[in-house]
Order: C-alpha cells, then sequence, then structure tokens
C-alpha cells in the first residue's frame, strides 16, 4: 500500500500534476463573537473580538477610528 501511494506521488511529480491534500469534510464551527475593526492609520486595519481590547487599542492609538 505504501509503495503505491510513493509511486503515484512519484508519477505525479514527473507530469508535473497537483497533488491535492485531503481536505477533512467536517463542518467548521461558526465563531458567533462579535468582532470589531479598527483602522489604525490610512493602511492597517486590525480586528479584535472583545471590547476590552478594542479599548487598549485607542488607548495606544487615539486616533483610531471604528470601522464598521
Amino acid at each position: 500500500m505504501v509503495s503505491r501511494l510513493i509511486k503515484k506521488n512519484i508519477m505525479a511529480y514527473k507530469n508535473n500534476q497537483r497533488i491535492k491534500p485531503k481536505v477533512s469534510k467536517k463542518k467548521q464551527k461558526e465563531d458567533t463573537a462579535p468582532r470589531y475593526k479598527l483602522r489604525i492609520d490610512s493602511r492597517t486595519i486590525i480586528t479584535v473580538k472583545s471590547k476590552e481590547a478594542l479599548k487598549m487599542w485607542k488607548d495606544k492609538y487615539p486616533n483610531a477610528v471604528e470601522v464598521d
């Protein structure tokens, strides 16, 4: 069985094909926690999960603006 897999990988490499990794089909949990976006400067937007983190970032960057 292992030798078959090795041969398959070698053949795919020789034929210049991409081998797709196997992905589990389990459903991922949806994160329902509120997220807050904060624009620190013209290029930087960060996402924080809690009001405490939002307050901490606003203290560090007084010119930061919340983005909807």
